[in-house]
């Protein structure tokens, strides 16, 4: 099988995998990990990406809030996503994607399979305080990527040249 035909055959998988569940977990890995929801705009919903976590960990926050959105929970009140997660103390916060990152090849597998780019946003982290990176203080131990902000360069890729 060609590489073409690798290609064809992980889409088609896929799209059967978002068939039954609704959507899937794209992981990333690598020094600096990220993993991202396709499927969730087929049904009206933004995409979500959890970047630098470990693909388990992430794929369990993703999966989450996928059937948080199937289930009808309003997962851009911050509030409500903490209460599906058995959490009082909001922890993350929802934050869409700047368009520039779809220079990137961030999203490449969300790219083939829906031929465009759909709205994705960023799942933020709080630290143990709660603070998030725009609160005074913050500190996770790691930087996050603001992906809210546009792509300046660096992480995960360059941009590609056209």
């Amino acid at each position: 099988m060609d590489l073409e035909e690798r290609r064809q055959q992980f889409l088609t998988n896929l799209g059967a995998t978002i068939a039954e569940h609704g959507w899937a977990i794209q992981g990333v890995g690598g020094y600096r990990p990220w993993s991202y929801t396709i499927g969730l705009s087929d049904r009206g919903h933004p995409g979500a990406i959890l970047p630098i976590v470990p693909f388990d960990t992430a794929g369990n926050v993703l999966n989450t809030i996928g059937q948080a959105c199937f289930d009808g929970v309003d997962v851009t009140d911050p509030q409500a996503l903490a209460e599906v997660f058995g959490h009082e103390r909001v922890f993350f916060d929802l934050r869409p994607v700047d368009p520039s990152w779809n220079d990137t090849d961030l999203f490449n597998i969300a790219h083939a399979y829906y031929r465009s780019y759909p709205d994705v946003v960023q799942v933020v982290l709080a630290d143990d305080q709660g603070r998030f990176p725009w609160d005074a203080g913050h500190d996770l131990g790691y930087e996050q990527p603001v992906l809210w902000e546009p792509y300046a360069g660096g992480w995960p890729v360059e941009i590609e040249e056209n």
